[in-house]
């Protein structure tokens, strides 16, 4: 069953966090507040449009976009981010791919492995 998650709904699902639960919003189709025994979070669930690259077929199953923490993210932000996400997704585009991506190059531009050997040899003296 979807309601429109608001504040106070919010507030009632972080107060019981042994209880899993997936409040779904009924205003905008996908987004979903998810609470487990872990952690909240805020997430949209979407279907890319086209075909999968890798077979050639339709997307299947759906896709789980989180976006942000719920102890931390307001309602307001999290609407604004799958609003964001759903326009992408309209243009054709892949958001949980992209932000893949972009957490993949974070991670690499951090790491310490030098990437050629000549770096790894120059101390900088």
């Amino acid at each position: 069953m979807r309601k429109k998650i608001t504040e106070d709904a919010r507030a009632r699902a972080l107060r019981h966090p042994f209880a899993p639960s997936v409040t779904r919003d009924a205003e905008i189709r996908g987004f979903a507040l998810v609470v487990t025994t872990r952690r909240a979070f805020w997430c949209l669930y979407f279907q890319p449009q086209g075909v999968n690259p890798a077979t050639g077929k339709r997307w299947g199953g759906g896709m789980r976009l989180e976006l942000g923490d719920a102890f931390t993210t307001s309602l307001a932000d999290a609407r604004a981010a799958a609003l964001a996400a759903k326009a992408l997704v309209r243009q054709g585009r892949d958001p949980l791919r992209e932000a893949m991506a972009s957490k993949a190059s974070a991670v690499a531009d951090r790491a310490i492995i030098p990437a050629t050997v000549a770096d790894g040899l120059y101390q900088g003296s």
